[in-house]
């Protein structure tokens, strides 16, 4: 049994407000963090519980939001990495300890650089994570015909929100943190080691 957050006031098992789902990890080495972060030593480690049991039948207190692990529900581990070489020689790793990261030519993600993932129409779960080392993300939703689609933020972090909030260029645009130039309406802006947990 999980016990969370606030147990001596919530018995027997603590607020269930406080359930964390998206977690993730990186090494933690003195002098070394950034560089192997940058290297791609870390991940993401989900928890499921009744509200977001894994699956989307209707099961009591499930949110029903799209849990199929590489289905519907998707970890989307944001980075920007250098790959061209430079005068300088190698740039996979950063020269001196404290030294800023290499500027990125590539954004990867999952890995992968610049993938593509073919949906179908449904419901889909996408929880961001920005694991750096310096870029900022704006992630929005353009629909086939080149506008700006709704992105609904479930959950910040590892916390579920309070309620859905619903993030897109028009009535909602007021939703979007993106605040601060440059201005991406309609956008979750992603800044590094955020999570966000949203559905499409």
């Amino acid at each position: 049994m999980n016990i969370y957050a606030g147990y001596d006031a919530f018995p027997p098992d603590g607020d269930h407000q406080e359930a964390m789902h998206s977690f993730w990890f990186h090494d933690h080495r003195a002098a070394f963090t950034a560089n192997n972060n940058y290297l791609g030593l870390n991940g993401m480690f989900l928890v499921y519980d009744a509200k977001d049991p894994g699956h989307e039948f209707n099961t009591s207190g499930s949110l029903r939001l799209p849990c199929y692990y590489g289905i519907t529900d998707f970890p989307v581990i944001l980075s920007d990495k250098k790959f061209c070489a430079t005068a300088a020689g190698r740039t996979e790793m950063f020269n001196a300890v404290g030294a800023g990261a290499p500027a990125g030519d590539k954004w990867i993600v999952n890995g992968k650089i610049q993938p593509k993932l073919t949906v179908r129409r449904r419901k889909y779960r996408f929880r961001f994570l920005n694991t750096g080392p310096a870029k900022t993300w704006d992630i929005t939703l353009i629909k086939p015909d080149g506008t700006v689609g709704t992105v609904v933020v479930v959950g910040t972090d590892a916390n579920f929100l309070e309620h859905p909030i619903a993030v897109d260029d028009g009535a909602n645009a007021a939703n979007s943190n993106s605040t601060t130039a440059p201005i991406v309406p309609g956008a979750i802006r992603v800044s590094v080691a955020e999570r966000y947990d949203c559905d499409h």
